[in-house]
């Protein structure tokens, strides 16, 4: 069973695990040509309410908009283009405990997945490059409070230019 998803001229497919076996992971499927990775920039918000921004490296090793996050959702492996994701709260001061975090998309969509896989204990951190500097900031992924990504200028293809 997958469950497809439409993003500006990308689809997405999320495929559920049967028997403990993964069917497959996810799929992207693009309309012309592979799409060029622009360096991700955005926003970083700590948990102590400091704003870092400028280029960013999710989890030490995501830094460009057409690498994915990776994160599941009822037995469902999402893999989303981090340049069609606008921003990401790990857990709100409030929702502490809680066991999803919030990805909202540049269209509007917002999706709650499992604090597991890029969004869990094991995300290795944020190197933020403030202000076009040479060497980064690290901030720890417990310290986050929430992920602003700028949105690219074109990432695919529009629909109608096939």
């Amino acid at each position: 069973m997958t469950a497809p998803h439409t993003r500006a001229g990308c689809a997405l497919e999320a495929t559920r695990r049967r028997s403990g076996a993964t069917t497959s992971t996810a799929s992207r499927t693009r309309t012309r040509g592979p799409p060029t990775g622009r360096p991700l920039t955005g926003s970083i918000t700590t948990r102590a309410g400091r704003r870092l921004a400028g280029r960013l490296v999710y989890d030490l090793d995501e830094s460009e908009t057409t690498e994915t996050l990776d994160a599941p959702f009822r037995g469902a492996d999402y893999t989303i283009p981090i340049g069609l994701i606008a921003s990401i709260a790990p857990v709100g001061r409030e929702e502490r405990g809680a066991q999803r975090a919030r990805v909202t998309l540049h269209d509007g969509e917002e999706l709650q997945l499992e604090r597991t896989g890029d969004l869990g204990e094991g995300n290795a951190g944020m190197l933020i490059f403030v202000d076009g500097g040479e060497r980064p900031e690290y901030v720890q992924w417990t310290d986050v409070e929430q992920v602003d990504f700028d949105r690219p200028p074109v990432m695919y293809p529009p629909l109608g230019g096939r």
